[in-house]
């Protein structure tokens, strides 16, 4: 049984991602470990979508990470 993943969740994923390495660059080090907790936590959300994503074949390994 497979999730139910679209671009959108994708796009939102690679978002999230962002803004978490964003907020760290801006927070000029200070609590690095919940910083890197969320980044993990939003790198492993992004690699699942795509990963489903590419299993269901709805994007191609070459486009993969945009």
């Amino acid at each position: 049984m497979s999730a139910e993943y679209s671009l959108y969740d994708l796009t939102q994923a690679k978002e999230a991602l962002e803004l978490a390495e964003k907020q760290w660059e801006e927070d000029d080090g200070k609590n690095r470990q919940a910083h890197i907790k969320k980044i993990s936590a939003a790198r492993a959300n992004f690699a699942m979508i795509e990963g489903q994503l590419k299993r269901d074949g709805i994007i191609a390994e070459e486009d993969a990470a945009f």
